[in-house]
């Protein structure tokens, strides 16, 4: 057998890696971590007929507006009844596809980043990042928690958003509208289903820059991104209705203002950290420091990491692009979750990490 035909068997080894890790969530239960609220004492969301659709897109329960989240979940009712075991499955196919999908889209990438002669480069390449971002620790709560249903499922439409960008703009061909149209509808399906896609329009406008080098930025590349900000718009325009009804708990309460400032560079170095080394995980981060000022170690550290990745990705943007990228594409998928909004933050959980590992 060739190397191009074992290359072709490598989606499938993802997706088969995948499921058979994520296999014993299976097992799992309902938890009283939001599952009693949303699910055993809920009675609104299962099924499908009017009523709960009617709900499912009316509800801001838990302070998220994901009506095609909540579609899923009620037919999952439909079919499985109250057996988590069902809704447990749908969640791990999710995250399987979605490792296929980023499988694609790396391979997407590499073929317009490395010169073709590499050969093998690409898939292996590929197969190393989907597995990286499939199996790595911090996927457990985003997939073995059934109220996460939203991380994997707003997660596979915004991969796709942004393997149909890539297709719509190849370098060197001309531009495919009908893939630039399914990126639109695939970032709305993806709004609907999770809001922390919101920030998809300026990922797009970094990919311009690189790797699809649409240089320079011109008034019809600007214009090309008027629909997904006006669906980005009107999500959050929804969401402030929500956070008027529903104030956010802000760990930082009664820590003066500076916390305020502090506290998305602090966020940044502790979901890299915890990327880089996923060990201590836990449903739930205390805020630390309790409290941050310059003298604080934590805080100093984490001024050093950022402004140091920073300033080295910004130093070797001509020679190495591509850090550049990744690293302003971390910092912009992070940011509904930073703190840099002033209800915020929340406390650091590991589903916060579902897209911004993809970099």
């Amino acid at each position: 057998m060739t190397a191009q035909r074992v290359y072709r068997f490598f989606p499938a080894l993802v997706a088969l890696s995948t499921f058979l890790i994520f296999l014993p969530a299976l097992q799992n239960d309902w938890v009283n971590w939001d599952d009693t609220g949303n699910f055993l004492s809920n009675p609104a969301y299962r099924g499908l007929g009017w009523a709960q659709l009617k709900w499912m897109w009316s509800t801001q329960m838990l302070r998220h507006y994901i009506p095609l989240s909540w579609m899923t979940l009620g037919l999952d009712y439909k079919i499985w009844g109250m057996n988590p075991w069902g809704y447990h499955l749908t969640n791990v196919l999710l995250h399987t596809a979605n490792a296929v999908v980023f499988y694609l889209l790396a391979v997407a990438i590499f073929k317009i980043t490395i010169p073709p002669k590499a050969g093998a480069e690409i898939p292996i390449g590929a197969l190393f990042a989907a597995l990286m971002f499939a199996i790595h620790p911090l996927r457990v709560e985003s997939v073995a928690w059934i109220t996460e249903r939203r991380d994997a499922l707003s997660g596979l439409f915004y991969l796709l958003a942004i393997l149909a960008y890539i297709h719509a703009y190849q370098p060197g061909h001309p531009i495919r509208r009908k893939y630039y149209w399914l990126c639109l509808a695939s970032f709305a399906v993806a709004l609907l289903s999770k809001e922390i896609v919101v920030t998809l329009p300026a990922l797009l406008l970094l990919l311009d820059i690189y790797p699809l080098r649409r240089l320079p930025l011109t008034r019809k590349i600007w214009v090309e991104k008027i629909p997904f900000v006006a669906l980005s718009a009107v999500l959050l325009i929804r969401m402030s209705f929500v956070a008027n009804d529903e104030p956010l708990f802000d760990a930082r309460i009664g820590l003066g203002w500076f916390p305020h400032v502090a506290t998305p560079l602090y966020n940044l170095a502790f979901y890299l950290w915890k990327t880089l080394i996923p060990v201590r995980l836990s449903p739930l981060y205390p805020f630390t420091p309790q409290k941050i000022d310059l003298a604080s170690r934590p805080f100093e550290i984490s001024v050093i990491v950022v402004l140091s990745i920073t300033a080295t990705a910004i130093l070797l943007r001509r020679r190495w692009p591509a850090l550049l990228t990744v690293w302003f594409a971390y910092i912009l998928t992070l940011s509904p979750v930073l703190g840099f909004v002033a209800n915020g933050p929340r406390l650091s959980s590991d589903r916060s990490t579902y897209l911004a590992c993809l970099g």
